[in-house]
């Protein structure tokens, strides 16, 4: 589903900013290295992105970024 697709149905696709102390702990090897590939393909530094599967507090929480375009 694109995010044209959830546009149409009023729904977006949002990202948390994390501190980085919620980096990518316990995350399975081969999610980090696709993350890892996805990062450089969108010309970000890899080191900047985090990620886990284990819920984050909101007080852990920098920003909540809605892509809405």
């Amino acid at each position: 589903m694109t995010t044209d697709d959830l546009s149409q149905r009023d729904e977006y696709v949002a990202r948390i900013v994390v501190s980085e102390e919620c980096g990518r702990v316990g995350m399975p090897g081969k999610i980090a290295r696709a993350l890892y590939r996805t990062a450089i393909d969108q010309g970000s530094k890899p080191g900047d992105w985090r990620g886990t599967f284990d819920p984050v507090p909101q007080e852990k929480w920098a920003a909540v970024e809605v892509f809405d375009d």
